[in-house]
């Protein structure tokens, strides 16, 4: 790759290439067009086809396949012939949040009315990277009229004016390059849903099911039958304290170095870093708010803030196993009058099922975090990923806002 500095070049660009890329509006180098005006009495659970609308495309550089969409049966060949899908089309929302796009890869899928249909013979993959850098998103969105619910037309998407290369090899590197990166970002995607069906197939065969007090498996050793215990038997039961989000670091620094959890649910609650910290090893869960009832483990020091509740052992019960028995059932124990609520004294009567044998909880634990683990690094992966190409995207083809 070589680094340009003209105008209507990209900052990085394959070796072998040195025209400036050329000015086009959309209509110039696809076919636009919509789909089948369907109406809801024309979809059968036993259909053949399955109907495409906006709300199918969920997130900007999707992928639709056959697993989307109503069914819906129809024999009418020039519909059929007019309407179907071809793997490679690419396809852009016209109502609603307007603009995004989507890649198709499967077949026996017929486009219903008011999403965008963009078909081209020559190179697919380029047009849908192109549509993913960013710019056509804010064009069309500065375009959209309409109250609440916002709208495009056909000829909005047809007039997008844009830079492409002149050289189509050069597009189909480009398109060759940032689907290998997204073909990457889709097998780890599907690595997190194997560990995540393999870490919920533990979870029942492991844990004893209703009216039992023995697991389906278990580690060999183990033959006693499980313990029914109340958490505040077990458990010093506390929680945290008020912090304000503006004393954190979203970062972890050489001073702020300790891990402050909170209510929300990404990054397992991770809401950032403090200099300072109240608790160790212990198992944190939600007490307010639409995540309430949530619970974790927490390992190693921390701080958390007080929609936090804290459960603390000095036996050995504050670990992943018990976190996990926890968060299967303590959802049933959420007040949903109002806020919701899941507060100390409820938390304190809840009991589970549990080894007696430490050893046993500690074993199972370690395979739940073994697996979280796993998760997690496939998570990261994917966000370095999405970051490599966001960046790539920025430099490898041109921006024009103008």
């Amino acid at each position: 790759m070589t680094m340009e500095n003209k105008r209507n070049v990209p900052a990085i660009r394959f070796k072998g290439f040195a025209e400036e890329w050329k000015i086009c509006e959309l209509k110039d180098i696809c076919a636009i067009k919509t789909g089948y005006p369907f109406n809801s009495i024309d979809f059968s659970e036993d259909g053949t086809f399955r109907v495409i609308t906006n709300g199918n495309i969920q997130d900007d550089s999707a992928t639709v396949n056959s697993s989307l969409g109503n069914k819906v049966n129809i024999d009418d060949k020039q519909i059929i012939e007019e309407y179907s899908l071809n793997i490679g089309d690419i396809l852009v929302t016209m109502d609603g949040t307007v603009g995004r796009s989507a890649k198709v890869t499967d077949s026996y899928m017929i486009l219903a009315q008011r999403v965008g249909r963009l078909v081209t013979s020559n190179n697919a993959e380029f047009l849908y990277q192109l549509l993913n850098v960013g710019v056509f998103y804010k064009t069309m969105t500065a375009m959209s009229v309409g109250g609440t619910i916002k709208h495009i037309s056909l000829s909005d998407i047809a007039g997008f004016s844009t830079l492409i290369p002149i050289d189509v090899a050069e597009q189909n590197k480009l398109g060759i390059f940032f689907k290998t990166i997204d073909d990457l970002i889709a097998k780890t995607e599907q690595q997190i849903d194997k560990l995540k069906i393999i870490k919920k197939a533990c979870l029942e065969k492991m844990f004893p099911r209703n009216g039992s007090n023995i697991p389906d498996i278990r580690f060999k050793g183990f033959t006693y039958a499980w313990t029914l215990c109340r958490v505040k038997d077990i458990f010093k039961v506390t929680r945290g304290y008020v912090l304000a989000a503006t004393d954190t670091s979203i970062l972890k620094t050489d001073k702020y170095i300790y891990p402050v959890f909170s209510s929300q649910t990404k990054n397992s609650g991770l809401m950032g870093y403090y200099f300072d910290y109240l608790y160790s090893d212990a198992i944190t869960w939600t007490t307010d708010g639409a995540n309430a009832g949530t619970v974790n483990y927490r390992d190693g020091k921390f701080y958390c803030t007080n929609v936090c509740g804290v459960l603390l052992s000095k036996d050995g019960f504050a670990n992943k196993m018990v976190a996990e028995a926890l968060n299967k059932i303590a959802w049933k124990y959420v007040s949903k009058v109002g806020n919701p609520k899941l507060m100390n004294n409820v938390m304190s009567e809840i009991a589970i099922l549990l080894p007696n044998n430490i050893d046993e909880q500690h074993k199972i634990a370690e395979l739940f975090t073994q697996l979280d683990d796993l998760i997690s690094k496939a998570e990261q992966q994917i966000n370095k990923l999405k970051n490599i190409k966001k960046a790539c995207l920025d430099k490898m083809f041109v921006n024009r806002e103008d």
